[in-house]
């Protein structure tokens, strides 16, 4: 359960963000080599930063800083886990090596401990726990994927697959993508 103030650190934590973002103007360049984007309070590079500068407490204390994508797999599978597509939109990602950047680690100052083992997307994380694979009255416990990112998933649905191909998607957010060597 939250405490008062870490519900106040995580209301605040998107607005600040972005302070975080605006402190590394120089190194945009840099970030965007290895990991294909800008900072962007988006992201959760910035924001895991933010929850260390203003509670260091919570951040020793927090055993993985995980997004939805991987929470569900950890409610369902038991593993903490993330693929490679959600990785990317974290600032934390080397899109070459398909590993977390030591570099970008140190930049934003983020344990990697704090971060879920990578897979390729896809890729099963483990088998449906006990509980959830009671709860579904299954016979056995069956795989548990990660299938991806919604908009990189969109974005090969549209056949945005080869150099100088764009895609544009609506929903909740809208997004234009281009794949480019």
């Amino acid at each position: 359960e939250l405490t008062k103030n870490e519900w106040k650190i995580m209301y605040y934590l998107f607005s600040h963000a972005g302070e975080i973002c605006s402190r590394l103007d120089d190194e945009k360049s840099r970030i965007y080599r290895i990991c294909g984007m800008r900072p962007s309070p988006v992201f959760s590079a910035p924001k895991i930063q933010y929850i260390r500068e203003q509670d260091g407490e919570l951040y020793r204390r927090s055993y993985k800083m995980i997004g939805f994508q991987e929470y569900v797999l950890c409610r369902l599978s038991g593993q903490f886990a993330t693929d490679f597509s959600i990785a990317s939109r974290t600032c934390l990602f080397d899109i070459r090596k398909l590993e977390w950047s030591d570099e970008l680690l140190s930049l934003f100052h983020v344990e990697k401990e704090k971060l879920c083992r990578l897979v390729p997307a896809g890729s099963a994380v483990g088998e449906t726990r006990e509980e959830i694979t009671r709860m579904l009255k299954l016979p056995r416990p069956v795989p548990v994927l990660s299938a991806g990112g919604d908009q990189q998933c969109a974005s090969l649905g549209m056949g945005c697959v080869e150099d100088g191909r764009i895609a544009a998607n609506s929903g909740t957010g809208s997004y234009v993508i281009a794949l480019s060597d």
